[in-house]
């Protein structure tokens, strides 16, 4: 409330140094003497010390007003709604701002006491915690330190499985806003984690086991094996007593099948969710002795052509990519993703059988693929590929990767493939057992930026890329080739944006001109945004921009006070880089007159740069900052709403605006 009313002008009526003036009586004039025109007083501004009687009610009542509006229940709390506001405000200090042993006790126990529940918001209670630690500060003076704030909220976190690996690390931190954006960052990666999980009773692939209750059945001389169910039980007392199992009678002639010198046999099973059920499936193909190559193209390296062999697989739903260590060749299901084929001739001996089960190997030829390994787009292309349309999934070899050269290691939920120099060309990820490769196409959580340069989009939807700036300016860039994989679907605009509508309601600009010509560092310029009515996540409240009137470059810092300390410092991170860069010094520099302080006329003179001060109520003059200003914060408000995310995101939504805006053009 007291910040409210500071940033107002307003505390010195709360407190009493602004006394009420007295009415002056004009003096009296006799009917012989002509009057004149009395001239009203000159008006004073918000924060004069002596304004006139008019303008001392006027402010008075203004005072009065934030205090009960930003009160709840003020008949309750027993506040003063009549008299000036010193008698509202005194009520309140009467009443609530009496800070004793007792009261400052059991706020610092009610802090102390929090603790984090796993599988909770961890932004929820670090703004809780936050709540009570200003409880703590407010009946306190001094308030508590910063490091003191940072054990509870390091203390408040539950030494859990998922929570316990980034604990250590926390105690490391200097500052509490470091500790609590680290724990944000870690919420936020365990809430990816869980949002990808499969549901356990989904769907299970080739080549996965899935758990299932063993058979309970007392008659039962099938227990032991893994995958026999009460359900499946055809003996005595099972569900399928009375009953003959497929393939009953024929097992002779599928194991003479599989009786060939130069066949190898792999067991592998899966379950789907149909409950009388379970499939079987097995690996069985010849090897002959003949050595060979990978059949593996990364980039440009050319393979060599080599046999191969196949997989034996049963056909469900959206065909995934595995990385199989159990297949000598890579397979594909789909006639589609082949780039080049050709059909291969039946050939005698060369089919494997398993029981309830066969594949067939069609066909042959080269198909490219691509993944999205660390952020970066590669092409892999599997030469000698096989056409297997009765597999119920794409394979890739470990082998075949393996004798091209590639190492593969599986481990911490992943299985990556490395060149011999150690870069990484293909990572897959552990779903249910199996490592599950995703192409740039069906990855479902790649996000929009990682995939911006795979194809041709609307300029709507580069509009919304690029923090909304502009359609013209994006035209610009694309016609002139600024940007690699600017390609833009269309030239046109579908209506307009309504995100830009509400987000970017403004007044009219001035008319002023501005300076031109000048060069970087010649004149530079910041301001304050804030107090924000929400805190960032990791704890700030105001925006600090300073701009080169020479370059248009927008430098942004995120603070949570805004004295002359924390800013000057900013300024000289400001300075060091700047200078460093462009080899010049800072030759003038504008701001308003919240910044004609000794500390900022002192930094003037030791770096000897001219610092201008605009006129009181004319933001006009400081433009180049407020301009600034103004386009960050409707790109804020732009991006929460077309993101759907929180209030709490603004800082990082202005340091997005601020980056992107920094790479575009600007006019």
């Amino acid at each position: 409330m007291a910040q409210l009313l500071g940033a107002k002008g307003l505390l010195e009526y709360v407190d009493g140094s602004v006394l009420k003036p007295t009415e002056t009586q004009p003096p009296a004039t006799s009917e012989s003497t002509p009057t004149k025109d009395i001239t009203p007083a000159a008006a004073t501004p918000i924060y004069s010390s002596t304004p006139s009687l008019d303008e001392w009610i006027y402010r008075d009542r203004l005072a009065r007003g934030h205090i009960i509006l930003n009160c709840t229940n003020i008949t309750g709390l027993g506040i003063r709604t009549g008299g000036t506001s010193k008698d509202t405000w005194d009520s309140i200090q009467e009443e609530w701002g009496k800070s004793t042993d007792m009261r400052q006790s059991h706020a610092y126990e009610a802090l102390t006491q929090m603790k984090f529940v796993e599988g909770n918001d961890i932004q929820a209670h670090l703004q809780l915690l936050r709540t009570r630690k200003a409880e703590v500060d407010s009946l306190s003076d001094p308030g508590m330190s910063d490091k003191a704030w940072r054990g509870i909220v390091i203390r408040s976190i539950p030494t859990t499985a998922k929570w316990l690996p980034v604990i250590p690390s926390l105690y490391a931190l200097s500052s509490s806003a470091d500790v609590i954006s680290t724990l944000c960052e870690h919420g936020l990666i365990l809430g990816a984690g869980d949002a990808n999980k499969v549901a356990t009773n989904s769907l299970n692939t080739a080549l996965a086991v899935r758990a299932i209750e063993p058979c309970g059945n007392p008659n039962c001389k099938a227990k032991k094996r893994s995958t026999h169910t009460t359900a499946n039980c055809y003996w005595p007392g099972g569900g399928k007593e009375g009953q003959f199992p497929p393939n009953f009678g024929q097992r002779s002639k599928a194991n003479s099948a599989s009786t060939t010198t130069h066949a190898a046999a792999v067991p592998s099973t899966t379950a789907t969710t149909i409950p009388d059920k379970v499939e079987h499936f097995a690996l069985s193909a010849q090897i002959p002795n003949t050595p060979g190559q990978s059949g593996i193209l990364i980039d440009s390296v050319v393979p060599t052509i080599y046999p191969h062999k196949a997989l034996l697989g049963k056909g469900f739903g959206r065909v995934p990519t595995f990385m199989d260590s159990g297949a000598s060749d890579t397979m594909f299901v789909s006639r589609n993703a082949f780039v080049d084929y050709k059909t291969l001739s039946t050939r005698v001996g060369d089919s494997a059988k398993a029981e309830d089960g066969g594949f067939e190997i069609v066909g042959e030829g080269s198909v490219l693929q691509r993944y999205n390994v660390d952020g970066i787009e590669r092409d892999i292309t599997y030469t000698r590929a096989l056409h297997t349309p009765t597999l119920n999934a794409n394979l890739v070899s470990v082998s075949a990767l393996d004798k091209a050269g590639l190492t593969t290691v599986f481990g911490q939920g992943k299985g990556v493939t490395r060149l011999a120099d150690g870069t990484i060309v293909l990572t897959g990820k552990a779903v249910v057992c199996l490592y599950i490769l995703e192409d740039v196409e069906t990855a479902p959580n790649v996000p929009l930026a990682m995939v911006s340069l795979s194809q041709a989009v609307s300029l709507g939807q580069w509009h919304r890329r690029l923090t909304h700036c502009s359609t013209s300016t994006i035209q610009d860039m694309a016609n002139r080739r600024l940007v690699d994989g600017l390609n833009i679907l269309g030239e046109k605009l579908s209506g307009k944006c309504e995100d830009c509508i509400m987000g970017r309601q403004t007044r009219r600009p001035f008319d002023r001109e501005t300076e031109k010509d000048l060069l970087p560092l010649d004149l530079v310029s910041f301001d304050l945004w804030g107090p924000s009515r929400v805190q960032s996540i990791g704890g700030k409240l105001y925006l600090m921009i300073i701009v080169d009137a020479g370059t248009s470059y927008k430098f942004g810092a995120y603070l949570s006070d805004k004295s002359d300390s924390t800013t000057l410092a900013v300024f000289e991170i400001f300075c060091t880089k700047s200078e460093a860069l462009t080899g010049r010094q800072i030759r003038r520099l504008r701001t308003d007159g919240a910044f004609d302080t000794s500390l900022w006329k002192e930094f003037g003179q030791v770096h000897g740069i001219t610092h201008e001060l605009s006129a009181p109520y004319s933001s006009s003059q400081n433009g180049l900052a407020e301009r600034a200003i103004r386009t960050t914060i409707e790109d804020v408000r732009t991006l929460l709403r077309d993101s759907g995310l929180g209030h709490s995101y603004w800082a990082e939504a202005a340091a997005f605006s601020i980056d992107t805006r920094n790479l575009i053009p600007s006019r």
